[in-house]
């Protein structure tokens, strides 16, 4: 890291060693010169932080020095080195530009503070020179979008009235700018004001961060138009709260969203079967409220990216996400990871340490393979679910928190209550609402969404050109049973992708353990199952010859049904 330059200008080398030393000493990198010309070689090299400059240097002065830097719009202080010290001399330094002065002899106790006053205003000054920066890059960046964006935006002030507005918006709005500007929003766009008046005032004057709505036929034409409109807060003269509205035309976009029933992804949860469909409105409903939720399915199912879609989807996304994998520590340690403890509260206690709780506060603390905790912790657990408070180890003060609680587990809580191995009560206040994780061999339609998201995962990370995957390859994952789940299909991807020499991932390059067995279309059924050919001919049968039915039915894709059926000589599936 670069020292702190300050340059010493004095006709006095006693002076300059002088300085030098003691500003040495205090880790100053020091520059001096002899003369007023030598001075400004320095600068001319390098903006020192600060400048002590003796106010007579033979036929110059420090005041020409001062005028000089002014001359060059060189922004840094000058400290004056006078031997003639009044009250006359102090006021022209100060009057001229200079930032305090000294008088000889200069004591080192105020040498050392004039200069660490001094590099600490230059600093101020560098940090408000690069925020006025910051502020025109960014009003500059603003204009041009502003001017340039396709959708539609519209400054409002405090009062709600429009501000600015751009030539997108004039254009849907049909007539000029100055009878758009000081007008209330919902003279301009009344639909748009019924809709979003809540979501306006929470912005305005609740501090909310973003409110948005879709707004059918805006502009009252009685058409099929539809707008999505999105409010954000903006910045106003004298610390006021504004408004900016963005409009985007999303009416096509819901034409065609009209042919597609279901989403494929909520947060980091990506799925478009009917499982998943479930998961993303279990996620709707319960991310605006603080209920726990507790989230039960085998490992490697994606528990915790539920639970952060819970959180980061709701009002507590601001606020930290804190997982906590209950098996990972013996209970003395867990027990002072969720909840703290106190110096000296047990060996190795070395300092206070504050726990996984209190770290949540107004966010969220994630509790994974919450059945596996001993009885202790369970007692604990339910004091802080019930009371909202938690007690350090070796502590006897119960400490507020305000966190919302979502736990998960693999193994079947109602079967430990019966045996007593989990708190009942307990139980009852994490199973609120219940959320269970289908398994991937239950929703085999979502390996190809998954094993794609992997692989554009791995791209960024990975400098492979890897482009997609055969059709055999995509066989053979949907055929495998996948014990580990989502987990498991995102190590086999990545093996794969490592494996493979692109563009494409073959099935040679899945994990062994994927590849078998390789009669795909057998698989599981046993030595005496139907032959391919026979089981192509069933699922036709059974589809009444929809060949995408059929596909789906063996767990292979379209395109590898025809090139089968080819082989197998099935022309027509109708005629069977």
């Amino acid at each position: 890291m670069e020292k702190t330059l300050a340059l010493v200008i004095d006709d006095q080398e006693s002076i300059r060693k002088t300085f030098r030393f003691f500003l040495e000493e205090e880790g100053y990198e020091v520059a001096t010169a002899g003369t007023y010309e030598d001075g400004m070689a320095v600068i001319a090299e390098r903006t020192p932080s600060v400048a002590l400059i003796d106010i007579i240097l033979g036929s110059r002065s420090g005041v020409d020095f001062l005028r000089e830097i002014k001359h060059f719009e060189m922004e840094f202080p000058v400290v004056m080195i006078t031997g003639e010290p009044n009250l006359e001399t102090a006021t022209d330094a100060l009057r001229l530009g200079a930032f305090d002065y000294l008088a000889k002899p200069v004591d080192k106790r105020k040498l050392l503070d004039v200069t660490y006053r001094a590099t600490r205003y230059n600093e101020l000054l560098a940090e408000r020179r690069r925020a006025q920066e910051d502020r025109e890059h960014a009003r500059q960046q603003l204009l041009a979008v502003f001017n340039g964006v396709g959708e539609g935006l519209i400054l409002i002030n405090g009062e709600g009235r429009v501000r600015e507005i751009n030539q997108a918006t004039l254009q849907l709005l049909g007539f000029p700018r100055d009878e758009a500007i000081d007008r209330p929003l919902e003279q301009l766009f009344p639909r748009v004001a019924d809709v979003m008046n809540d979501g306006l005032q929470d912005v305005l004057k609740r501090n909310k961060q973003q409110a948005e709505a879709t707004v059918d036929d805006p502009f009252r034409r009685g058409g099929k138009e539809v707008f999505h409109a999105k409010i954000s807060p903006s910045a106003e003269r004298a610390g006021q709260r504004g408004a900016v509205v963005v409009l985007r035309d999303i009416t096509r976009l819901r034409a065609l969203e009209q042919h597609v029933s279901e989403r494929t992804r909520v947060h980091n949860l990506i799925g478009k079967s009917k499982p998943m469909q479930e998961i993303y409105h279990l996620v709707e409903v319960l991310r605006d409220t603080d209920t726990t939720v507790l989230i039960q399915g085998e490992s490697g199912t994606g528990k915790e990216l539920v639970a952060a879609a819970l959180h980061y989807q709701g009002p507590r996304a601001r606020g930290p996400f804190i997982p906590v994998n209950c098996t990972a520590l013996n209970e003395q340690l867990l027990e002072s990871e969720l909840f703290g403890h106190a110096k000296g509260s047990f060996t190795g206690a070395i300092a206070n340490k504050i726990g996984r709780f209190e770290a949540a506060e107004g966010g969220t603390i994630f509790l994974d393979e919450i059945g596996d905790v001993s009885s202790k912790l369970q007692t604990k657990l339910l004091r802080a679910l019930q009371e909202r408070t938690v007690e350090r180890v070796g502590e006897s003060r119960p400490r507020k928190v305000d966190v919302r609680v979502v736990a998960a587990t693999n193994v079947d809580l109602d079967a430990k209550v019966k045996e007593g191995a989990f708190r009942e009560d307990l139980f009852y206040r994490l199973n609120v609402v219940r959320v269970m994780m289908p398994a991937l061999r239950d929703k085999k339609e979502d390996i190809p969404l998954l094993a794609e998201h992997f692989r554009q995962k791995l791209l960024t990370r990975l400098t492979k050109p890897i482009e997609g995957y055969t059709d055999e390859a995509f066989r053979l994952m949907l055929i495998h049973e996948w014990p580990g789940n989502v987990r498991e299909l995102e190590n086999a991807v990545e093996h794969a992708f490592i494996m493979s020499n692109g563009p494409l991932i073959d099935a040679v390059h899945l994990p062994k353990t994927v590849r078998e067995p390789s009669d795909l279309l057998n698989a599981g059924r046993g030595a005496g199952g139907m032959s391919e050919r026979e089981q192509i001919l069933e699922a036709l049968v059974k589809s009444a010859g929809n060949r995408s039915k059929a596909a789906n039915m063996l767990g292979i894709n379209r395109t590898t049904l025809y090139r089968r059926m080819q082989r197998w000589n099935i022309a027509d599936p109708t005629r069977l």
